[in-house]
């Protein structure tokens, strides 16, 4: 079996998780793959473009060492049968009752109603794919707000 070559891992898809620090004029970026190494795999940068450039060099570097070594590469988890769109949430029975009688006054079922939230809340921890797309094109981002909660792309 043929070994495969930096630039087959350079063009996988591994989740990249965006950290931010400070606020305003102080504010830096930080990007990590976290399933290859959260502290290894990590590039840092005064806006999300400068962090992500930084990071395809530290991973091509990486990449290339550890083909070097003969170390193993894992490749993206991806398990599409994970995503079906279908989830089980439990919730108090109080916020039930709240979001049900949202649901009610905007005439829409109570599955709308919170996929609805939940879309408007996605805008505010993804970072939109056209803005880094050409310079991030082997990666999808995962955003983690300041407060520390995870939420994926």
């Amino acid at each position: 079996m043929k070994q495969k070559d930096v630039n087959h891992y350079m063009n996988l898809n591994y989740d990249v998780l965006v950290k931010t620090y400070g606020k305003g004029k102080d504010r830096v970026y930080e990007v990590c793959i976290p399933q290859l190494g959260e502290y290894a795999f990590t590039g840092a940068g005064d806006t999300i473009d400068e962090a992500l450039e930084s990071l395809e060099k530290i991973k091509y570097d990486l990449f290339c060492d550890m083909l070097e070594k003969g170390k193993p590469i894992p490749e993206p988890e991806e398990n599409p049968s994970l995503f079906s769109g279908r989830i089980l949430l439990r919730i108090p029975k109080d916020l039930h009752k709240i979001l049900y009688r949202k649901a009610k006054e905007n005439n829409v079922s109570l599955n709308q109603y919170i996929t609805s939230i939940l879309s408007s809340v996605r805008s505010e921890v993804q970072i939109p794919r056209k803005e880094w797309f050409q310079r991030a094109k082997s990666s999808r981002i995962v955003s983690r707000r300041e407060e520390g909660e995870l939420s994926a792309a």
